[in-house]
């Protein structure tokens, strides 16, 4: 025997040690014990990859209570399984973050977790209320998609972009975010993009429903391939992939489809510098139409204001370009709004080339990546 307590563990009761099925040199100590949480014995659960010489914390955010026994899924190597004096909890990211898996298992201290070969399942023992199965297929993700709320295509995404995840079992209810900054947990929802650089980070959120969530990709998330992973607040895990690129340029439009009219105002400059502004749109019953744009004597300018998302990372601003109605227009500008959380502004100048046009389509690009279409109205 050899002796391998050492720091970080802590110095108390130890109920159950996991092992890796598939590697002799992992496995899980588990410890008891409240208000475990400090600077001095910090941690529940700690990990060894060598057989005892370093053993690493693995808590992560799992509550502070006793825990008494753990698995690991030898199906998966950073997927652990937890049982505590409230029930079972998971974690599929090497022990950073736990959800609860609370389907049909009281809130009850489980003693001992084993994993069953044969039915890929968890039996658990709990403390008067029995023995209890759960088939590991039954906790694999949901399904989320991704895709920019101004466009709806997820080909790319941009950090501090805002844009939509549609799922099942999102959130258990529907909340607005009503604070500044954006809170990072809304009706016990919360939303965490790893990037390709191996960094995990949870994501500003505007609002949560069972079927949709609108939120932020995290500011400094690295290019590449991501993973979104969504927690609910009753413990349903959802998971999806995008891939993150700097510039991901999505316009607005007024019917919130990514086409049609867009979500723009127009400003009118007088030869006296006096400055108006107009509506490009009207609704009427329940879709949004365009209005014609005056575009009045040649001694007024006409700008067109456009809001969308995903363009703030634009390296310049002779990198970006837009055409309307096939006609060249002059991009005055091309970055963040300023008022509200992801959201940018293109301040274009109408040609008069435009004048009698009609209905026109909006193309614009930055940085050789083009955004959705949108249209204005022309007189």
């Amino acid at each position: 025997w050899m002796n391998v307590t050492k720091a970080p563990l802590p110095n108390r009761f130890i109920a159950d040690i996991a092992l890796d099925a598939n590697d002799q040199r992992r496995a899980i100590v588990c410890f008891t014990g409240f208000n475990a949480n400090t600077p001095t014995t910090p941690g529940k659960l700690f990990l060894t990859g060598d057989q005892g010489q370093t053993w690493t914390n693995i808590s992560g955010d799992l509550p502070d209570i006793p825990t008494s026994t753990a698995v690991i899924d030898p199906m998966s190597a950073n997927t652990y399984y937890a049982g505590t004096d409230i029930g079972i909890f998971q974690t599929t990211n090497g022990g950073q973050n736990w959800i609860r898996l609370g389907a049909g298992l009281p809130r009850v201290a489980t003693l001992m977790l084993r994993y069953h070969a044969a039915t890929r399942s968890l039996v658990a023992g709990t403390h008067g209320r029995g023995v209890w199965r759960l088939p590991l297929t039954a906790v694999t993700p949901n399904a989320v998609a991704t895709v920019s709320a101004a466009s709806y295509t997820g080909q790319a995404l941009a950090p501090e972009a805002i844009v939509a995840a549609f799922g099942a079992a999102l959130a258990t209810r529907v909340e607005i975010a009503s604070t500044v900054p954006l809170p990072t947990n809304l009706a016990g929802t919360v939303v965490r993009v790893r990037d390709s650089a191996g960094v995990e980070r949870e994501s500003p959120l505007l609002f949560v429903a069972p079927s949709q969530i609108n939120y932020l990709i995290p500011a400094s998330t690295a290019l590449g391939a991501a993973t979104v992973t969504v927690t609910s607040g009753d413990g349903t895990l959802s998971q999806g992939t995008v891939n993150i690129a700097a510039v991901a340029p999505g316009l607005f439009a007024a019917n919130a489809t990514g086409q049609g009219v867009a979500a723009a105002t127009a400003l009118r400059v007088k030869a006296d510098g006096a400055q108006i502004y107009e509506a490009v749109a009207r609704l009427e019953g329940a879709r949004w139409v365009p209005l014609e744009i005056d575009l009045g004597p040649e001694s007024d300018q006409v700008f067109l204001i456009l809001f969308g998302t995903g363009l703030r990372g634009r390296s310049n601003l002779s990198a970006a370009s837009s055409t309307i109605g096939g006609a060249a227009s002059e991009l005055l500008y091309a970055g963040p709004q300023g008022s509200f959380a992801g959201l940018d502004q293109a301040n274009l100048r109408l040609p008069r080339s435009l004048v009698g046009r009609g209905l026109v389509d909006i193309v614009m690009m930055a940085d050789g990546r083009t955004a959705n279409t949108v249209q204005i109205q022309i007189k």
